[in-house]
């Protein structure tokens, strides 16, 4: 990646000084610089401003490094702008473990559920917007950027929020030209552990109208060994159904753990079905992906089963493997679904 920069947000969406901010995000996108892909990454739940870094850091390295060994792939990057969205997700910054702070931060789940969409919402979709404006007045429209999205767990709803926002405002009556823009764009949207209800996929759902995008395309991964999603989130939706009288979706369930629901797959044409296992490489992706497959369901269960016998990855009892996400063989899976197609 030959830029990134992370980009700090309030519990509300708002870019900590913006007009910085704004100035820099704009001055990336026209000249002298020329590039061909913009990637943004959202983090999940309980993740601090420094947990982010890290996170941030080691992800982009491993990733670039992992890209660079897929020689093959047609369509690798050839200049890239990198942004990681840091949003407040847990109640300080300051959070050191222990017990007393874990049930304090345990108690945020709704609250931090609730501020992703809205972050997604504002912060992420203006900053989206801006940045695709400006490439749309200032380069020759016919040449696209190509938009990298990736959320894990509650960063799901933060990147899916802000996709839907942009689609929404693109469908107003005075954007007839930014929406054919926006329908000539590659998006590879990337959900990894999806903390997210299955039903917002669907007619009537919070994230209904994005299989509408033309140039969209979704990665989703899913994990049996993911406790996260298939043990608390569903208790912890259905107790929060039921507080708000909500009975038609008493029984949620998260992409992140049973994959993406019938609806969604109608929608989008069908799915490609993978099971990601150790030592897995892009080809087996590459082979089977063609241009009407806009969306893959990857079953990480026999790659987390393999990551904890061989000490790999430490699960715990809350999470599992949950955040499993910084292997190899998942790098070889997200450049092989984003690079390999225009």
């Amino acid at each position: 990646m030959d830029h990134f920069i992370m980009l700090p947000m309030t519990e509300n969406g708002f870019v900590k000084d913006s007009e910085r901010m704004r100035t820099a995000l704009k001055d990336a996108m026209i000249d002298p610089f020329q590039f061909t892909d913009l990637f943004i990454y959202s983090h999940g739940w309980w993740t601090t401003a420094n947990a982010s870094m890290v996170q941030y850091s080691q992800y982009t390295v491993e990733f670039v490094k992992q890209l660079a060994t897929q020689s093959t792939l047609p369509h690798r990057p050839k200049s890239s702008f990198g942004i990681g969205v840091h949003w407040p997700s847990t109640f300080s910054e300051d959070y050191n473990g222990g017990i007393v702070g874990s049930l304090v931060q345990g108690s945020s789940y709704y609250e931090m559920g609730m501020r992703a969409f809205q972050v997604g919402m504002t912060g992420v979709y203006a900053t989206i917007r801006l940045l695709l404006s400006t490439r749309f007045h200032n380069h020759d429209a016919n040449k696209p950027i190509r938009l990298t999205i990736l959320g894990h767990s509650f960063g799901c709803r933060v990147v899916c929020s802000a996709l839907e926002t942009l689609w929404r405002e693109a469908n107003q009556p005075d954007k007839e030209n930014f929406k054919e823009f926006l329908n000539r764009i590659s998006i590879n949207l990337v959900l990894m552990q999806g903390a997210v209800k299955t039903t917002d996929f669907v007619e009537g759902g919070r994230f209904a109208e994005l299989p509408k995008i033309r140039g969209l395309r979704f990665l989703l991964t899913r994990s049996d060994k993911d406790i996260a999603c298939g043990k608390w989130f569903p208790r912890a939706e259905t107790l929060n159904n039921f507080a708000h009288f909500n009975l038609k979706d008493v029984h949620a369930e998260a992409i992140g753990t049973v994959g993406p629901p019938d609806g969604m797959v109608a929608k989008l044409g069908g799915k490609l079905s993978i099971d990601v296992g150790a030592d897995f490489k892009g080809s087996f992706l590459t082979e089977r992906l063609t241009p009407d497959i806009r969306l893959v369901d990857a079953d990480l269960t026999k790659l987390h089963e393999f990551d904890n016998d061989n000490d790999r990855y430490t699960p715990d009892d809350f999470g599992g493997n949950h955040s499993d996400i910084s292997q190899p063989e998942i790098f070889e899976l997200i450049s092989a679904f984003a690079f390999h197609l225009p």
